[in-house]
């Protein structure tokens, strides 16, 4: 059977086994939450990881190269060139990736609305003209997930109960410059009250309003994986896409890095 298939089967695994009994480490962190990797040691998925409560994601490396490279987080692609960032490597293909990082939400700071921000960033040389990626993959506790997942021909949906999309938002208007751009997400459970935004660089792409997640008792969040799997960009070998100035908030939007919140609504699309 070959590596790729294997990589499927235990991703399916470890997927189901979160799902029926979440993810408890010890690394819980209460809200609100900001890491910015700058003041943590340079890591390699394999050696012990002391970062803004974060903890390794899956085990598994790009195969893209020989030797594989896994997860990490060092001065490469830092924001602003200066400080650190997280690397998460991906190969052409299918599921060719590393295992990107978890955050583990301490009960006492669980709630059913939050906003996200993080700064996101594809090494020059990665090309994924089809296919998707998954930036940030959602825990609600069983029996479901959100996911927010950026489609190469152009869109960023978010899954989990009724999906939400924005068109000319995903790689080829935005992301295929291979600089930081800055995404934040507003989440809000409800049965039919629901809310799914998202804004990219300021400019709100995502206005979803009275979404069915089909419980409204659930609440965020086991865990976030920060990087997850993807399919079919097109490039050679191993890219990053590099993750920084991370921020969860349950009080309302967080803006830029240094700067105000993001503004009144422009460009609105939504499904």
């Amino acid at each position: 059977m070959k590596k790729i298939h294997m990589k499927r089967i235990l991703t399916a695994i470890v997927f189901m086994s979160l799902c029926i009994y979440p993810f408890t480490g010890d690394a819980a962190v209460t809200l609100p939450w900001s890491c910015d990797f700058d003041s943590c040691v340079d890591w390699t998925y394999g050696q012990p990881l002391n970062c803004c409560g974060l903890s390794p994601g899956g085990q598994w490396g790009c195969d893209g190269e020989t030797p594989a490279k896994y997860e990490q987080i060092n001065s490469t692609g830092a924001l602003g060139g200066s400080g650190k960032s997280q690397v998460h490597w991906v190969g052409a293909g299918d599921d060719d990736n590393s295992g990107g990082l978890l955050l583990d939400i301490a009960p006492s700071s669980q709630t059913n609305e939050l906003w996200i921000r993080y700064y996101i960033k594809y090494q020059d040389g990665y090309e994924a003209n089809t296919g998707y990626s998954k930036d940030l993959y959602i825990n609600l506790g069983y029996p479901g997930t959100t996911i927010v997942s950026m489609m190469f021909a152009d869109q960023i949906y978010i899954t989990g109960g009724d999906s939400a999309s924005c068109s000319g938002c995903g790689w080829a208007s935005v992301f295929s410059d291979h600089q930081w751009h800055y995404v934040e997400v507003h989440l809000k459970f409800g049965a039919g009250d629901g809310v799914k935004e998202l804004w990219i660089d300021g400019v709100k792409r995502i206005n979803a309003q009275n979404i069915n997640y089909g419980n409204s008792s659930y609440r965020f969040i086991q865990f976030h994986r920060i990087g997850s799997n993807q399919g079919m960009p097109t490039h050679s070998g191993c890219k990053a896409r590099f993750y920084d100035s991370l921020a969860i908030s349950t009080t309302g939007p967080i803006g830029p890095a240094g700067g105000p919140p993001p503004g009144a609504p422009q460009n609105i699309l939504t499904d």
